[in-house]
C-alpha cells in the first residue's frame, strides 16, 4: 500500500490582536484532545478568541 507524501494534523489556534497564532499541533486522531485543549483554553481565557483548522504537512520519510 502507497502512502501519501502530506497528513492532515489539527491545529488549535489563538488571536491574541496580532493574527492567528498556533498553540498546539494534534494527529487527526487526538481531535477529542484538541477539543478539549479548546475548551479548557476557552474557560480560562476568554478575552481571546480560539479556533481549530486541518492544515496539510508532510510526512516524516524513514529509510529502513
Amino acid at each position: 500500500m502507497r502512502t501519501g507524501k502530506t497528513k492532515e494534523v489539527k491545529i488549535l489556534q489563538g488571536n491574541y490582536g496580532y493574527g492567528w497564532e498556533d498553540i498546539c499541533q494534534y494527529d487527526k486522531e487526538n481531535y477529542s484532545e484538541s477539543r478539549d485543549d479548546l475548551k479548557a483554553y476557552r474557560e480560562n481565557a476568554p478575552e481571546y478568541v480560539y479556533r481549530i483548522i486541518t492544515r496539510r504537512v508532510k510526512r516524516e520519510i524513514v529509510n529502513g
